[in-house]
């Protein structure tokens, strides 16, 4: 079937490079890659790649995921890219990143992808937990969300657990028995984002300790971010990235997809956020103690410029201990006179997962800590 996609895929015209509903500033292209960012919300109807006759409600359908925009979600930030086979389609490029859609359907629900790394993923349908490998030496990547779906109502959530760092990827088409339903985003407490280094993105969550690195032991889902933003309802997203100094970190803070662009920048002053979590400072390098210090505060004020109203947190101590007292100092010095900035010092280090990173039970922890204090203390 998917050959049918393909074909289908020669016999359309090229789609305009263009943004959808872009709410970003658009920059041009760069190389093969269009640099608008993409949201949801201005289709009114899917766009279908299979051809033939008019379909009934439950027959087979290949429908492009740009061009269908109101019906699905994607977290966090994206731009419009080419696919391996030449067309426009959805950037999915971020550690953690949701992407949502219904449909009404039965039997088989595929996603169709391009990547350039093998992958992994959280695939969710109906509220059921699996994971999903990859290999990019497939010559059609593919998830299969489903098999065998009883006809009716689902739902279908998919998170890439991979960090940007090590892999791109964009969403093509879905591939179903059945139509799919204009999304309406589930109702969510708050706004957050997420910025932070390898503990972050979910460093050798997945190994043990002295296992050989791969990228594919990395897991953001499993981190404490990913589950203190699911924890509290919000709609969250992770900037997330191993490495990440408090010099770097703007590659992140300030581009859609850094990777594909740095000239994609993101218009952070645009997007409204309750809740902003820093982790960062693990990665000093060589910085004295008031280099370090200078840049956290720098950052915290680039941060409050965008955000007025954000409640900004400041965590650390979840692998070492070492700069806790630096950052507290940096942070608390600037919380005199902000009253919405505030430290968060994790109780106890761990480093026994692969890469000497901590563990999925140590990041269930400090989830559950950082919960707890954001709701005891942050959001009271």
């Amino acid at each position: 079937m998917y050959s049918v996609r393909v074909l289908s895929f020669l016999l359309c015209l090229t789609l305009a490079m263009t943004a959808v509903g872009c709410t970003q500033g658009e920059t041009g292209s760069l190389s093969s890659l269009a640099v608008s960012s993409v949201s949801s919300g201005s289709s009114s109807e899917a766009e279908e790649i299979s051809s033939g006759p008019a379909l009934g409600p439950y027959d087979h359908r290949v429908l492009r995921v740009l061009g269908s925009e109101a019906y699905w979600r994607l977290t966090g930030r994206s731009m419009t890219v080419v696919d391996d086979f030449g067309q426009n389609a959805v950037g999915y490029d971020h550690a953690a990143q949701g992407f949502f859609f219904n449909a009404d359907c039965e039997g088989a629900v595929t996603l169709h992808l391009s990547l350039n790394a093998d992958m992994h993923f959280l695939v969710r349908v109906d509220g059921e937990s699996r994971d999903v490998r990859v290999n990019r030496l497939v010559q059609d990547p593919v998830i299969r969300l489903a098999e065998d779906l009883p006809r009716g109502r689902h739902s279908f959530e998919l998170y890439r657990c991979n960090e940007l760092q090590t892999s791109v990827a964009s969403l093509d088409a879905i591939e179903l028995d059945g139509t799919l339903l204009p999304y309406e985003a589930p109702d969510r407490d708050l706004k957050m984002i997420f910025l932070g280094d390898s503990i972050t993105a979910g460093e050798g969550i997945t190994s043990v300790k002295g296992e050989k690195r791969t990228f594919m032991h990395s897991d953001a889902t499993k981190t404490y971010a990913f589950l203190t933003g699911e924890a509290l309802n919000a709609d969250f997203y992770l900037l997330a990235q191993s490495g990440m100094t408090t010099t770097s970190c703007y590659n992140y803070y300030d581009k859609i997809s850094w990777k594909r662009s740095t000239q994609a920048t993101f218009d952070n002053a645009g997007e409204e956020v309750d809740v902003f979590v820093i982790s960062l400072g693990t990665n000093r390098g060589k910085l004295t103690d008031e280099e370090l210090a200078a840049q956290i505060k720098a950052l915290i004020a680039r941060v409050r410029g965008d955000h007025p109203s954000a409640k900004i947190v400041w965590c650390y101590g979840q692998l070492v201990n070492g700069s806790g007292g630096v950052i507290r100092a940096a942070v608390e010095e600037l919380a005199v006179t902000d009253a919405n900035l505030y430290y968060y010092q994790f109780k106890v280090p761990n480093n026994a997962s692969g890469n000497s990173h901590p563990t999925a039970e140590a990041n269930a922890r400090d989830a559950q800590e950082l919960t707890d204090f954001l709701r005891g203390t942050v959001l009271k």
